[in-house]
């Protein structure tokens, strides 16, 4: 590993600095190690991806809203949603990077699943597991989201007919 920086700070703990009851846990010579962001971005860059963009709006104000809704419905429709966002939003990475010919059929199963996702969230406000504004916040996003993909997928099917007009 020569030459090779880790990104890691260590700092030593002086002992005169440590509270009194701290005397018996650390001794005189123990360090804590700190780790310090990359310098490399983590993100990739999807230039017009903006309906991966909107999905992941979409999620976290659904991860939002998760705190709010009762502990027994959290963890069985709430999670049941959360994964299904999670589903979504990899499956519309993959369709975004899929060879053209293929690009369709995933398309496809995109809007599967975000009908599922719509259908989700209605049974959870319809229990009345989250609110009117949640739902309404979720489901506008959602909405925005299926018309994306449905000008996706027509631009898809019609490659000859451009949806713009000259």
């Amino acid at each position: 590993m020569h030459g090779k920086s880790l990104h890691i700070l260590a700092v030593a703990l002086a002992f005169e600095e440590l509270a009194p009851g701290y005397e018996q846990i650390l001794g005189g010579n123990d360090s804590i190690v700190v780790m310090t962001k990359p310098h490399f971005p983590l993100s990739l860059s999807l230039g017009d991806a903006s309906i991966l963009s909107r999905i992941k709006e979409g999620y976290l104000i659904w991860v939002d809203i998760v705190p709010h809704i009762a502990k027994g419905a959290r963890y069985t429709i709430g999670s049941r949603i959360e994964n299904k966002f999670l589903d979504l939003i990899e499956l519309s990475y993959l369709a975004y990077f899929t060879e053209k010919d293929k690009k369709l059929e995933k398309i496809t199963e995109c809007i599967l699943l975000l009908d599922t996702l719509k259908f989700l969230v209605s049974i959870a406000w319809e229990g009345k597991l989250i609110s009117n504004k949640h739902c309404e916040a979720v489901a506008s996003k959602l909405e925005e989201v299926g018309k994306m993909f449905g000008g996706w997928k027509k631009n898809l099917a019609n490659p000859e007919k451009k949806n713009r007009d000259l």
